[in-house]
């Protein structure tokens, strides 16, 4: 009997810490979309600029799995391959970006520009 009371007061105690937990990430959520909402696009802007560098990581972390690379071509119009393998992440992150602005009309780099801006004294 005993233990049964202590086994129901420790599930009690834990769905009360889980419902805790659950209201504080309600009130987190609250709070950024108050701010969002009172920084509109400045907040939008920098939540992006904020994630490009993780992009950028996500695109380069399969080329950091290469162990070897051979190099047939030369220099040629675009440059050499070698060239044209670092060129790789910053395309690809750039392609991402024309991506998001197709998808949703949200265009980063004018965004950033405004941002720009926005922070240069007059």
């Amino acid at each position: 009997m005993l233990k049964q009371q202590r086994s129901q007061g420790i599930a009690s105690e834990e769905k009360e810490v889980e419902v805790a937990r659950e209201k504080k990430n309600i009130e987190l959520a609250q709070t950024k979309a108050d701010a969002y909402k009172e920084y509109g696009q400045a907040a939008v802007t920098q939540m992006i600029v904020e994630t490009l560098p993780a992009m950028a990581k996500n695109i380069a972390e399969p080329l950091g799995n290469i162990d070897k690379i051979k190099v047939w071509d030369g220099v040629g119009k675009e440059g050499s391959g070698a060239v044209r393998i670092a060129e790789n992440v910053p395309s690809t992150l750039a392609t991402v970006v024309d991506s998001v602005k197709e998808m949703t009309g949200f265009d980063i780099g004018t965004a950033l520009e405004n941002l720009t801006k926005a922070k240069k004294p007059e």
